[in-house]
Formats: C-alpha cells, sequence, structure tokens
C-alpha cells in the first residue's frame, strides 16, 4: 500500500477541520439527542413546541418520582427576555392542559400536572396542581415578576406563592385570591389589608 505523505499545511488545515467538526458535533449533536422524546409524555410535548420554544428548552417529562398521579415537566429558558417568557409560558402552560386534559383521546385526563420554567438551579416559576378541573392551580414564582402580569397572563390564578411585594398594596390588581404564600414575615397592618381585600384568603406565612 502506497504511503500517503501530507505537507504541514495539509496537516494543519485537516486539524483545522477536525476541531470544527468535533464543535459542530458537541453543540448540534448533542441537542438533538436533548430533543430525542423519551417517553410517550415527551413525545406529546413535542407536538406543541412552537409555544415554548425558541424562549425554553424541554429538559424532560415524566411521572414525578414514584407518585404516578402527576407528572412534571421542566423546561430550561434559552437566554428569552422576560416578556417573552412570560408569554411563552402562558402558551405552554394552556397547551399542556388542551393536549393532555381536555383532550377526549388523552391517556391523562385523571393526571394531575406540575411545570416548572427555570432560569437556573434555584431561579424560575413552578405552576402547581394543573388538573382537568383547574380550580387549585398553583403559581409559584421564584424569579421576579409583577403582580400586573401575572394578571395579565394569568387571570384566572387564585393561588400564588413566593411573590412577597414589599408594598403589600400591589395586591390589589388581582380580583380573587384563595391562597398566598409569603416567604416573609407580614406586619399585622399587613395581614389586616389583605385579609380586608381578600375575606376567604388562606396566608400561609413562611418566614424561612
Amino acid at each position: 500500500m502506497k504511503n500517503i505523505h501530507f505537507t504541514g499545511f495539509e496537516k494543519a488545515l485537516l486539524a483545522i477541520i477536525t476541531i470544527v467538526a468535533l464543535v459542530f458535533a458537541i453543540k448540534f449533536g448533542s441537542d438533538l439527542v436533548d430533543r430525542i422524546p423519551q417517553n410517550d409524555i415527551e413525545e406529546q410535548v413535542y407536538t406543541f413546541e412552537d409555544k415554548f420554544e425558541p424562549c425554553w428548552k424541554l429538559k424532560y417529562a415524566d411521572y414525578d418520582g414514584e407518585n404516578t398521579e402527576q407528572i412534571r415537566i421542566v423546561f430550561e429558558n434559552q437566554n428569552s427576555s422576560d416578556e417573552e417568557g412570560f408569554e411563552s409560558m402562558k402558551a405552554t402552560y394552556e397547551s399542556v392542559a388542551n393536549t393532555f386534559l381536555t383532550n377526549p383521546d388523552s391517556n391523562y385526563r385523571d393526571k394531575s400536572f406540575v411545570l416548572f420554567f427555570t432560569y437556573g438551579k434555584f431561579d424560575g416559576f413552578m405552576i402547581d396542581n394543573i388538573d382537568k378541573n383547574r380550580d387549585q392551580v398553583l403559581f409559584i414564582a421564584n424569579h421576579y415578576i409583577s403582580a400586573d402580569d401575572i394578571v395579565h397572563y394569568f387571570p384566572e390564578i387564585t393561588r400564588i406563592g413566593g411573590v412577597s411585594y414589599m408594598d403589600i398594596q400591589e395586591f390589589d390588581v388581582f380580583r380573587n385570591l384563595e391562597y398566598i404564600y409569603f416567604s416573609r414575615e407580614l406586619t399585622q397592618e399587613e395581614k389586616e389589608y389583605l385579609m380586608t381585600r381578600f375575606p376567604n384568603c388562606e396566608l400561609d406565612i413562611r418566614n424561612n
């Protein structure tokens, strides 16, 4: 067999091509692997991926550990602005309900869903208790969102947590609240104000 000899220039060019190919494979190949549905739930989530992309990327969707009555779906932020992310989050929330809970052909109509929209390990939003009735949906924020934005994007939400606004009057924009989880202590005046504004509201105060 004839030996092939490369010049110094050809060796350098081959090395560059190899590096570029490796970078391409790592950047785009891993994305393709990540996007392969791992189960039937993920496959159905991808049917409405236009609702959450490019703001969010599906990380995984599956039963919540051993709890086969609840399904957990996790999305990661793709460096979108808050406004774009909120709009996409709302559209994704509605798509989950329509695909899994109101669709008569769905095998998951009797399940409960929890959605995580994460910006980082301890930063993001959780929408919990999403079932076919949608009367106990809980919106938890661990990323700043104004009261006006919650009402704008999720007007039906009556149970919220994590939005411990320092100006308690920001809660005025809500029409009705049944449950508020606070991560800070409230003054007696703040408690009285909220109970006057929302007389049937449960205040869950945890000064962590």
